[in-house]
């Protein structure tokens, strides 16, 4: 069995006011065999200062001294990585407080070389959408399953499947470095201008099967910083704008870039083709379902830029535009009949709070320990439930009109 240390990684640029509370959430892990490492992105603020106002051995601090890519950046956080186990998380987001214990368990009863799970999520109050400030979505789900890597890659090419979230990477997943050994290609591991996607199925085709936790161990943090949200809701975000100034990984040539997370996936999964064909092959995807469902994606601030990549990627396959745009206003039919019945039972809860009781992802990731304890047992609602209650809702409003 493979020693179980593990190091966590929190790659950061210029967001001293999110980091503190990101840490704040490692520290308070009861595990001793781990490390956690702040690689600072040769940030202009106060990120350093906050790293060293805490007084803990596990917490590491490393900088590469110039600005790199956010890809770039990933690859030189892994690179001090200890021999053991690695998992990333944002700036800000949080380790639920017992993840590492439970991550360390899990491997002992497992030896599993690839850990997935499903995500707890927290929006921040800089939120750009003001619904959702300071809102938790919870997942009450316990115990893991073992899941056929390839069947799930193939899945998450539907493109209609949790963007790569099922999958284990190292971006909210635990991974074997021997497993991060195997995938570098010279001197570097990450290879696709979207580290999180190429992660996720880089690892989950270096392995047969991977274990999939159906409690979380990751709160993910939604904020008006975050550089995925920033991508799929506008065109002309600030953070966008630095990302691709600082990006140094080109497009695959054979897509063309739009903000939709369908597009994302089908360019990780060229870039790892291109890499390490042994491990696609006998995987495709369908251009066609691939562009359907970017346009499905699409919302005010993105339509016009998902729309011109779309009608680019159609007349160099030869696909009719129109007919595409079509597709997309029909439901996803057959990526919902694909879905796992447990992803439908699987019981979740919906929280809205206010400032004063969860002020940060550290204090939110605490009020979901809580939560989800208290609940452990009882009978909760899940999407299937919720699915019911909108039917008769409707039915009662039929039979009063």
């Amino acid at each position: 069995m493979e020693k179980s240390f593990i190091s966590v990684l929190i790659p950061t640029k210029d967001r001293a006011e999110l980091l503190g509370a990101a840490i704040r959430s490692c520290l308070v892990q009861n595990y001793d065999d781990c490390q956690f490492i702040v690689s600072d992105n040769a940030s202009s603020d106060h990120t350093r200062d906050v790293v060293h106002g805490f007084n803990d051995p596990r917490l590491r601090y490393v900088n590469p001294g110039r600005r790199l890519s956010m890809a770039d950046n990933f690859e030189f956080a892994l690179s001090h990585a200890a021999p053991g186990y690695v998992l990333s998380i944002g700036d800000d987001d949080a380790l639920m407080p017992d993840a590492l214990e439970y991550l360390g368990v899990l491997v002992g009863e497992t030896a599993a070389r690839a850990i997935a799970g499903p995500l707890n999520f927290y929006h921040w109050d800089n939120q750009p959408i003001d619904a959702l400030r300071n809102t938790l979505y919870l997942c009450l789900g316990s115990g893991f399953t073992v899941k056929n890597s390839r069947k799930e890659v193939r899945r998450t090419l539907g493109f209609n499947y949790s963007y790569v979230h099922k999958l284990p990477g190292i971006y909210y997943g635990l991974i074997s470095t021997r497993l991060v050994e195997k995938l570098s290609c010279n001197g570097r591991f990450f290879h696709s201008m979207t580290p999180d996607a190429y992660s996720a199925l880089a690892c989950a085709l270096a392995t047969e099967d991977f274990v999939y936790s159906h409690k979380p161990f990751i709160l993910a943090g939604v904020s008006g910083r975050s550089t995925g949200a920033s991508q799929l809701s506008s065109t002309n975000s600030p953070e966008i704008s630095r990302f691709f100034q600082e990006n140094t990984h080109k497009f695959h040539e054979s897509l063309v870039y739009c903000p939709a997370q369908a597009m994302m996936i089908a360019e990780a999964f060229l870039q790892l083709r291109s890499i390490h064909p042994q491990l696609t092959e006998g995987i495709e995807f369908s251009i066609r379902e691939m562009c359907t469902a970017a346009l499905r994606e699409a919302n005010a601030n993105t339509r016009s830029a998902i729309e011109t990549a779309v009608s680019e990627m159609s007349k160099r396959n030869g696909v009719s535009f129109e007919q595409l745009k079509k597709a997309s206003r029909m439901p996803p039919v057959r990526a919902l009949l694909s879905k796992e019945v447990d992803e439908f039972l699987l019981p979740h809860l919906f929280v809205q709070s206010s400032v004063s009781e969860i002020p940060d992802v550290a204090a939110a990731a605490v009020y979901a320990d809580r939560v989800t304890r208290a609940l452990v047992g009882r009978r909760n609602r899940n999407w299937a439930n919720n699915f019911v209650q909108r039917i008769s809702r409707k039915l009662r409003a039929r039979l009063v009109r």
